[in-house]
């Protein structure tokens, strides 16, 4: 929402704190993320998330959710999801575990910088590797493979990350309102004058 809207004052008079308040006391845990449709509006709806996953193998559906109005009445309850199958639950498990979302907010950051010390452990490990191994096999060709395999992976591994989002930003992204909508089925009659040129346009 843009601040110099005036549209902001509707939405920050919504009773949003009373649908967090309830939905806490009916989760007894707390609200994880709140999603606005239609902000605003006489038909707005509010969904609330719980912090109440009980299995990483349901995915981002593992939470229960309630949905409100704009009067902060319940109109909705979602209960938590299960997968559908293993394949699905496996994968749940494992994009949960990718993504952390299992860790609250310092277990995050301590998994972020154990993957920065992990990543600074391999790159030291490889330059070592090469510096010890230099003056008595320089010039061969398995010390050369590996070296420039170690160059090629590291300074070749952030160029093409940097590529990749480079490349991102100047992609246009197409806009759902450019897409032209399907042409109604039927007969429209234009007016015209009575004659033997009157006709009716499909």
């Amino acid at each position: 929402q843009n601040l110099a809207s005036p549209d902001i004052n509707a939405l920050l008079a919504l009773p949003i704190s009373s649908m967090i308040a309830h939905a806490e006391r009916t989760w007894q845990a707390p609200v994880e993320s709140l999603s606005i449709t239609h902000p605003s509006k006489a038909n707005a709806q509010f969904t609330l998330s719980g912090n109440n996953r009980t299995q990483l193998s349901a995915g981002r559906g593992g939470s229960s959710a309630l949905v409100f109005n704009a009067q902060g009445e319940v109109v909705n309850e979602r209960p938590a999801s299960v997968a559908a199958n293993a394949s699905q639950a496996t994968y749940n498990y494992l994009d949960m575990l990718h993504q952390a979302r299992f860790a609250d907010t310092l277990t995050r950051w301590l998994l972020f910088f154990a993957g920065i010390l992990g990543t600074i452990m391999v790159g030291t490990g490889s330059v070592l590797w090469v510096v010890k191994r230099a003056k008595l096999q320089l010039g061969e060709f398995g010390f050369e493979l590996v070296r420039g395999s170690n160059i090629g992976s590291i300074a070749g591994l952030m160029c093409a990350t940097g590529g990749y989002f480079w490349v991102n930003r100047l992609l246009k992204a197409k806009r759902v309102n450019d897409t032209p909508s399907p042409k109604r089925k039927g007969r429209a009659r234009q007016d015209k004058p009575q004659g033997e040129n009157s006709e009716a346009l499909i």
